[in-house]
């Protein structure tokens, strides 16, 4: 087939008409699955539809700051009418497939299913991992981000019926998976087999998507990576956001509801990198009217024992942030960003003797920023009932200045060595710097098992993957070659050390 070819589907909200390239895979994009929101004000769903909608071209990104090259190859169109999605399927005529929902990261501040976002690294286009996996339908949301998806009004008297305002990202995802169950059979895609998956901000927002009730009951398994909220870093709970409140008003130079709604959007993005400097963050609320329970707590309640994960992270998440720092200057800064009292990187290097310092304080902000805190959420899923497989990477290529970064895995995962995406600037690109093709098609392999079975394993990773437990701890740690380390990446005694000295 080539481009030329169209295909037309029949779902509850329309009529939808997609292209079919030369490798047989129907491409859906710009797919609306909420009525254009109205400013802080929850996404409101599509009414049922007979009309015809030719879905052939991406939509706007959700505004927000552009950061350099490294985020946006190209910059995008952007507005405030945001909510939308791509999807893709072989059009093998196989029906019921599983289906996989990408939910892209980016700090809750940027990001998009716009193919421009990192190069098209970011997930981007699905059309070959459909080619290549006819048997899954894949799709991507998009959604609000920065201060138009979570502002705290709590300073402003006036903000009258303005209820749900910082959550409306997750809101907005919701909306996403509520469009998603309702419609996706029309895409030969099953509404009861669905996954979710997420990096860094993306896999938060997965944490966050499984233990609301709204939200869970639309999918079975997760994928969330690099990432966890918990109350050592991510949590922003409910008596905090009259004093995030406050800071928005100052920085934005208003005093009222109207005032502030009468700003552009491009006022408003633009001062969300200083808002987020300042420590007002746009992550969801604990405590709030969306998410009532702590984290912690709604895990350790059970709430979603019906959900199987496979989560992780990678060994050198945060090692960008280092590149051009001397020693001292090393030795100096990373204890003081994670640790309470001087102690922890003794504690931490105990364990591990012969490593050398700077590697040691590294790993030390990185279990501490990413690996702890994600482990957290994964034993209180466990207490609760639920079931994990759980990976660590390590992998560095051979001529290589860092070690995996954060990234890494999505790139791998998804295959997309060619596009050569770079974090923060620096000039090694994340994970195509000397591509390692056997282990992408592990990872990949590994990975859309999951998605299809809910378990992991395949023959391409040659080694037994068992589910973690608390006892056991079984992690694979993934390298140019596959093991399932015992016993945890860490030990269990310098873990729960380090969620003790966490500031």
């Amino acid at each position: 087939m080539n481009n030329s070819e169209t295909t037309e589907v029949t779902a509850k909200t329309g009529h939808y008409v997609g292209r079919v390239d030369e490798k047989n895979v129907a491409s859906f994009l710009g797919v609306r699955y909420a009525v254009p929101p109205k400013r802080w004000r929850k996404a409101e769903s599509l009414p049922p539809s007979e009309e015809r909608f030719e879905a052939f071209s991406l939509l706007d990104a959700a505004p927000q700051p552009i950061e350099g090259p490294d985020e946006w190859s190209v910059i995008p169109p952007m507005s405030e009418d945001c909510l939308w999605l791509n999807i893709w399927n072989n059009e093998n005529g196989q029906k019921n497939k599983p289906v996989l929902v990408w939910i892209h990261g980016g700090s809750f501040m940027t990001g998009s299913p716009r193919f421009e976002c990192m190069n098209g690294a970011y997930g981007g286009d699905f059309s070959d991992m459909a080619a290549r996996h006819p048997d899954i339908v894949f799709v991507s949301i998009g959604f609000r981000v920065n201060l138009l998806g979570s502002i705290a009004l709590d300073a402003f008297p006036d903000r009258g019926d303005y209820a749900d305002t910082t959550d409306l990202i997750i809101y907005d995802m919701i909306e996403a998976l509520k469009w998603i169950h309702e419609n996706i059979s029309a895409f030969s895609g099953n509404p009861e087999d669905v996954t979710i998956m997420g990096q860094s901000a993306g896999g938060w927002a997965v944490l966050a998507l499984c233990v609301l009730p709204e939200a869970n009951k639309y999918f079975r398994k997760a994928i969330p990576s690099s990432s966890g909220p918990s109350e050592y870093f991510g949590g922003r709970t409910k008596d905090l956001l009259y004093a995030q409140s406050q800071k928005t008003k100052e920085i934005l130079g208003v005093k009222s509801m109207e005032e502030l709604l009468a700003l552009p959007s491009q006022v408003l993005v633009d001062k969300a990198p200083e808002l987020l400097m300042q420590g007002v963050n746009f992550e969801p609320v604990f405590g709030g009217r969306l998410m009532p329970l702590h984290i912690r707590e709604a895990w350790q309640s059970g709430i979603a024992k019906h959900i199987t994960m496979l989560t992780g992270s990678v060994a050198g998440e945060m090692d960008t942030m280092t590149v051009g720092w001397s020693d001292d200057q090393i030795r100096k800064a990373l204890p003081a960003m994670v640790a309470k009292e001087p102690s922890l990187p003794d504690i931490y290097r105990s364990n591990y003797p012969d490593r050398d310092e700077i590697t040691s304080l590294k790993d030390m902000l990185n279990d501490a920023r990413i690996r702890c805190r994600l482990m957290i959420n994964v034993e209180d899923f466990l207490t609760g009932g639920g079931k994990a497989y759980v990976w660590y990477c390590d992998y560095m290529a051979k001529n290589g200045l860092l070690r995996t970064q954060h990234v890494f895995d999505v790139v791998y995962v998804f295959n997309k060595l060619e596009n050569g995406a770079r974090m923060n600037g620096i000039p090694e690109p994340t994970a195509t710097f000397e591509p390692n093709h056997k282990l992408q098609k592990e990872m990949e392999e590994a990975w859309m098992q999951f998605v299809k079975k809910g378990d992991p394993n395949c023959p391409e990773i040659g080694v037994t993957w068992l589910p973690y437990t608390g006892k056991e701890r079984d992690t694979m740690r993934i390298n140019r070659t596959w093991e399932l380390v015992h016993g945890g990446i860490r030990p269990k005694d310098y873990d729960a050390a380090m969620k003790l000295h966490l500031k």
